[in-house]
């Protein structure tokens, strides 16, 4: 007798566990039930059509119910509520809601990929103007509220990627923004060090952000919509529009008895698999295995994909493992890029794992050939072993090649002193003879080698008895130097190193780190100890502004 499969949510986790299933059993019965009109679309460019840079809806929409049954003769029912999963009959409970009918589907396995949706407290469902921002209804209703009314102010609740891309395109309009994040900065991908280039490119872009806040209640008012904050504080806008606090959507699973896990995902094994031998569940509705330990909730499309094709492979057979997410995330901001993979300096410290970073800068291509930029490298790694446990990225062009390229490493377990040694590809439109990747590798290598010894930004504020030398060229020393500083420019150092005295710590700078690694080396072997500040002054002077 054919299979019955039966698969709940239609968008990509879902879709792809379908579509898979199709390929490897071609005589089964597929049906997709989706509580939507759509399926399969990208939610990712949902703020892009909000902010114009996409025109129409239809590019967004990956497939169709349609095109699904003439294809791939999978029966795909939208508008279509699953109430209930029934594990000893093996069937599920389903709610038309374009007809109000009821009826039990059966199956013989069940892929449950219902997602994960924004919180929103019950005295906010009757507001006007506020909304979350799930699928391309809520897209269509925000897009349509900014152009039926007189929108100038608009607050985003949330500064997490999703957050970061609605105000950036709700802000293209020429509408003023404010994010309302409840941690000390935006993006929990990045450390509070590196965030502040998300910070720079707000202010450059005249988007507010109000940090180490929540709101607290939400009122009409005369002048729109008033914003009461936690910490006494309002705001008023004309529209709300909130993108944190996404659960995972499990109460089909908990109903049903089904295992839900510490972080609120449903437990699945490295198959897919529920606490249900014959139910497995995939996207953002189940937690995942970290590479560092314990189990993470993942928001992301691609390990939706590969969860979704990996259930049915299993299903059917064909013994595939999910094995960990890394959590690679690249966000476009304005005229910046951001790219993370791995974990923080905060997460790390939560689980009381000792760790040494560096910071690099490098330039994305060829200084010769226009448009080149600086990128901005954070790399954390353990200090003995030498594996890579999180690097964050900030610049203008070419980090999304080079977070793909960290991401890589990691998923191939190289350490970080093995970057220097890949061969990437090099041409002055794209890269530099010496890559980021791979100086980032050579300043990793030094430090655990012991060739150097570094120094953090953080540090400098307590440096002892050290005596802190610039020797950067005059032009940029007096530009802006840190207090008490002795300078003396890397092309006199030999001749003057006498001025130092060899009994007192040297903390060595430079403008990225380059020239204060030389100077670092030279008075080393004359019986200087030395430390050099990573990133150089560049970063020191941004990221002394962190509070």
């Amino acid at each position: 007798m054919n299979k019955i499969y039966v698969v709940i949510g239609g968008n990509v986790g879902g879709a792809s566990a379908a579509a898979r299933l199709r390929r490897l059993d071609e005589f089964a019965e597929i049906v997709v039930f989706e509580k939507g009109p759509y399926i399969s679309f990208f939610s990712s460019g949902l703020p892009y059509y909000i902010g114009g840079v996409i025109e129409s809806q239809e590019t967004l929409a990956r497939s169709s119910p349609e095109n699904f049954y003439n294809n791939l003769d999978i029966h795909v029912k939208t508008m279509s509520c699953v109430t209930a999963i029934n594990r000893y009959e093996k069937c599920v409970s389903v709610s038309d809601l374009k007809t109000g009918k009821t009826y039990t589907q059966k199956y013989d396995k069940l892929i449950i990929a219902t997602g994960a949706d924004p919180k929103r407290d019950d005295n906010t469902k009757d507001l006007n103007g506020f909304f979350t921002l799930k699928d391309m209804d809520d897209m269509a209703a925000i897009f349509a509220f900014i152009e039926q009314n007189n929108v100038r102010r608009v607050a985003v609740i949330g500064g997490g990627d999703i957050g970061l891309a609605v105000a950036e395109n709700i802000s293209r309009r020429g509408i003023k923004i404010c994010i309302i994040e409840k941690r000390s900065h935006a993006l929990p991908s990045f450390d509070a060090d590196m965030a502040q280039f998300i910070k720079m490119a707000l202010e450059n872009h005249g988007v507010a952000l109000v940090k180490k806040s929540t709101a607290a209640a939400f009122h009409e008012a005369a002048e729109g919509l008033r914003i009461e904050l936690a910490d006494g504080r309002f705001i008023i806008a004309d529209m709300i529009v909130q993108c944190a606090g996404m659960q995972p959507q499990i109460q089909l699973a908990q109903e049903a008895g089904l295992g839900i896990g510490v972080t609120g995902g449903i437990i699945v094994d490295e198959h897919q698999q529920t606490t249900d031998k014959d139910i497995y569940a995939v996207g953002d509705v189940v937690e995942v295995e970290s590479p560092y330990g314990g189990k993470i909730l993942i928001s992301r499309a691609s390990p939706a994909t590969r969860q979704g094709r990996i259930a049915a492979d299993n299903i059917c057979g064909i013994w595939s493992k999910y094995k960990y997410t890394l959590g690679v995330t690249i966000l476009k901001l304005f005229d910046m890029c951001f790219g993370s993979v791995g974990l923080t300096e905060r997460q790390l410290k939560e689980r009381e794992i000792k760790y040494e970073k560096i910071y690099v800068r490098a330039l994305s291509h060829e200084a010769f050939f226009p448009g080149t930029d600086v990128l901005n490298i954070k790399l954390i790694f353990d200090r003995r072993s030498g594996r890579i446990y999180g690097v964050q990225i900030a610049g203008r062009t070419g980090v999304d090649k080079r977070i793909d390229v960290f991401s890589t490493a990691m998923r191939a377990g190289l350490t970080a002193d093995k970057l220097a040694e890949l061969e990437l590809a090099y041409a002055p439109p794209f890269g530099a003879a010496r890559d980021a990747v791979n100086l980032t590798g050579y300043a990793a290598a030094n430090v655990l080698s012991g060739l150097s010894q570094v120094i953090h930004w953080h540090d400098i504020k307590r440096p002892g008895n050290a005596v802190l030398l610039d020797v950067r060229p005059t032009s940029q020393h007096e530009a802006g130097t840190i207090a008490g500083s002795l300078h003396i420019p890397l092309d006199e150092l030999r001749a003057r190193m006498d001025e130092l005295d060899k009994k007192v710590p040297v903390i060595v700078f430079s403008q990225s780190g380059h020239r204060s690694y030389t100077a670092e080396r030279m008075l080393r072997q004359h019986d200087y100890e030395v430390k050099n500040l990573s990133g150089g002054y560049c970063l020191y002077a941004l990221f002394s502004r962190v509070k």
